[in-house]
């Protein structure tokens, strides 16, 4: 799809430069004015770059669609997941791109249980030029990927430094679940087994979704 879009870049612009010129050559023949002739093709290129933004707009749209229908893979078969995403985005060149692709990885290989992929992936991004929507579930992955990679100290404090950022996770449908993982672990890293018990036991009344059944799996187990 990259390789496709950036072909289709080149001949679209390929084409307006020249459409452009010929504008400008046109001009100046008729009207015998290199002013004309410029602001033509200015004029032209412009309406070219204008155009070109409604047609990435609706690429992204109906990018963002594909990945969206591939969603329920991330929990039912993370490596499918994994296959469809990398078919559909490709290698990214844009910023935006690489930000969401790389999220959206780390996601799955934190389904899969690879959370030292998951980390790396997450740790090639730098958090401050995620767009907000996505510097939440950043911060909660990276934070799962550090108390499972045995740094639990720095997991804790991802938790208390980005708790404003995290706090619109608690309540959604598709992510409270991992915030309450999250405060489970918190609850043992500080030494608070008997509240993270207590914190486990409401977690599976209240979200008992199979999202989660390998955190919970482990919580279970540490927890003994």
């Amino acid at each position: 799809m990259k390789e496709n879009k950036k072909g289709r870049n080149t001949l679209y612009w390929g084409v307006s430069i020249v459409a452009a010129i010929a504008l400008a050559v046109v001009l100046f023949v008729l009207k015998d004015s290199i002013w004309m002739a410029l602001g033509g093709a200015a004029g032209l290129l412009v309406a070219a770059a204008l155009l070109r933004s409604f047609l990435d707009m609706s690429y992204f749209r109906k990018l963002g669609k594909q990945v969206d229908a591939i969603l329920p893979l991330l929990h039912e078969d993370p490596d499918q997941y994994i296959e469809k995403l990398n078919a559909i985005m490709g290698e990214p060149t844009s910023l935006g791109l690489k930000q969401s692709k790389n999220i959206n990885l780390a996601a799955a290989y934190c389904q899969k249980g690879a959370y030292r992929i998951a980390a790396d992936l997450l740790e090639k991004l730098d958090p401050k030029l995620l767009p907000p929507n996505q510097k939440g579930i950043y911060w909660a992955d990276y934070a799962l990927t550090q108390f499972h990679l045995n740094r639990k100290r720095k997991a804790v404090e991802i938790l208390e430094d980005q708790r404003e950022e995290l706090s619109d996770l608690r309540g959604s449908a598709g992510t409270g679940a991992l915030m309450a993982v999250l405060e489970v672990y918190r609850l043992m890293a500080l030494g608070e087994k008997d509240l993270a018990r207590e914190a486990l036991a409401e977690l599976k009344e209240r979200w008992p979704e199979d999202t989660i059944r390998r955190e919970i799996a482990q919580l279970e187990k540490e927890l003994k």
